[in-house]
């Protein structure tokens, strides 16, 4: 019986002992940022007979394949690869017990307890760290980086989106906002329940990335970093992405919007400026910073403290490291 070679390597004999013992599975060989999304190959050589059942679900990538070409796919795309949608097929034809969904549901299970939950991610960051010193290209450091975040949104039950709803969620952010430090997981949940994945995930070293928004499937991804110094920074940043779902939701359904084009990026900023502070209420504001005051409008507006500190410290009217700011940035 022929054997068919499905991956790209040549192998020795003690790699064929192992991979004979091993068990036959699908598992992610890469992901790509711009169209396929993860690409699933199987982790060990098959008979031509069998390929040949699966061989409709599966294509030989090249490089030629990719958008912009490699430079966007993080991880091993060469080779016959399956798309996520066909994965189930493919593990059905081939009699595969350990499926994907199996395994991700031991992942969401596990995530169901705190100490376990704490493990894994732990585990996770310290290999996309070390993908990350083999990597030096900043934009592979990038797609590690929104793979990380796609597997944990995978994890996520969404609603269906409807932007029709945008405003009653902006209203209710503000709420969650108003409340004394950062609460994610009341974040996430709140999210999806209006549709919209929601992932806050450890920024990895040498990242100088904040945040991105994607659109997954039909809904709405917003991803973002633990970049963050004070209370005001994570909600413009969070602010910021909104404003992207806002405007750019069509853009995004072809590709992750990290840095738009300057236009873009500009309104976002806007966006998430005015958001949590109006202008006239800024207005009101500049009249007085006397911290009584502050406190009197915070309180009159609903408007968290950090707010009001950070933006003074954006437009220098303080430093970030006055005391002022400092009392406040996570109220």
């Amino acid at each position: 019986m022929k054997i068919f070679k499905l991956a790209e390597n040549n192998y020795n004999t003690k790699e064929m002992i192992f991979m004979a013992d091993k068990e036959l599975k699908l598992e992610t060989k890469c992901y790509d940022a711009n169209e396929y999304g993860y690409l699933y190959g199987l982790n060990k050589r098959i008979s031509d007979e069998e390929f040949e059942k699966i061989k409709p679900y599966m294509r030989n990538f090249r490089r030629k394949d990719f958008v912009d070409g490699i430079i966007k796919v993080t991880g091993r795309p060469e080779g016959y690869r399956c798309l996520e949608k066909d994965v189930a097929k493919v593990e059905e034809i081939l009699g595969i017990e350990n499926t994907l969904e199996k395994r991700q549901n031991k992942i969401k299970k596990a995530f169901e307890d705190p100490v376990q939950k704490v493990n894994l991610k732990d585990k996770a960051y310290d290999w996309l760290n070390t993908l990350f010193k083999k990597t030096g290209n900043d934009l592979n450091k990038l797609n590690l980086w929104i793979a990380r975040a796609d597997e944990l949104a995978g994890i996520q039950e969404v609603n269906e989106y409807n932007k029709d709803n945008f405003h009653f969620l902006i209203q209710d952010i503000k709420e969650i906002s108003y409340k004394d430090g950062i609460n994610i997981e009341e974040l996430q949940n709140l999210f999806n329940k209006y549709g919209i994945y929601f992932v806050v995930e450890k920024a990895l070293s040498g990242s100088k990335v904040r945040g991105c928004f994607k659109v997954k499937c039909k809904n709405p991804a917003i991803y973002i970093t633990k970049n963050y110094t004070g209370k005001d920074s994570f909600y413009f940043e969070l602010f910021h992405e909104l404003g992207h779902c806002k405007s750019d939701y069509n853009v995004a359904i072809s590709k992750v919007i990290v840095d738009g084009d300057e236009d873009r990026e500009k309104r976002a900023d806007k966006f998430a400026l005015e958001t949590m502070i109006s202008n006239d209420i800024w207005e009101e504001i500049k009249e007085d910073y006397n911290e009584n005051n502050l406190l009197k409008l915070s309180q009159k507006y609903k408007i968290p403290m950090s707010f009001i500190v950070g933006r003074m410290a954006k437009l220098k009217v303080i430093e970030y490291s006055s005391e002022l700011y400092n009392k406040y940035k996570m109220i």
